[in-house]
């Protein structure tokens, strides 16, 4: 196996076992959830087939679903995500460039990749509370659920970035 696939599964795995022991328990005054395990799915490989990044997102889904007994939830919502995120990175990178980059901060560069997490983050989020709620009846509640969840998720995804980042200029 090559290492590249091995580091994808230990991010798989850790952003799991995160979002499920830690991150399911943290939230703004009871609204916003982070989500991070979206995450994996904003760094796969952009040459990876559409095909594989949509059934990598829908098992990501899955496997936080059984854990956190949402039964179809985080599945429904993270096959959507993945479906639309090579649009979304054809929006925020040219054509040229998107075969060859592993979305990030050094490949992107900070502004680009910024845009286009937060952009997917506001995705994920917008499905998950929308499913959860099954409802527009409640938008206050629903619209502050998908903003805190937002903020919060993209934070993390900053830091992680940040961290990056900063480890490659070392």
């Amino acid at each position: 196996m090559s290492k590249d696939i091995i580091s994808y599964i230990v991010l798989f795995v850790v952003l799991v076992l995160l979002q499920v022991m830690v991150l399911n328990h943290i939230s703004v005054m009871g609204y916003g959830i982070p989500l991070l395990y979206i995450y994996f799915i904003l760094v796969l490989p952009a040459s990876l087939s559409p095909n594989w990044v949509v059934t990598l997102g829908f098992l990501l889904g899955l496997t936080i679903d059984l854990f956190c007994d949402t039964p179809g939830m985080n599945a429904l919502a993270s096959t959507v995500t993945s479906a639309v995120r090579q649009p979304m990175l054809n929006v925020f990178v040219s054509r040229e460039d998107v075969p060859v980059a592993v979305p990030s901060a050094h490949s992107l560069g900070m502004g680009v990749f910024l845009k286009y997490a937060l952009v997917m983050v506001f995705i994920q989020n917008i499905l998950i509370y929308t499913i959860e709620a099954f409802t527009i009846f409640h938008y206050l509640t629903l619209l502050l659920k998908i903003v805190s969840g937002t903020f919060l998720s993209f934070i993390l995804i900053v830091g992680i970035e940040s961290l990056k980042l900063g480890k490659s200029e070392k």
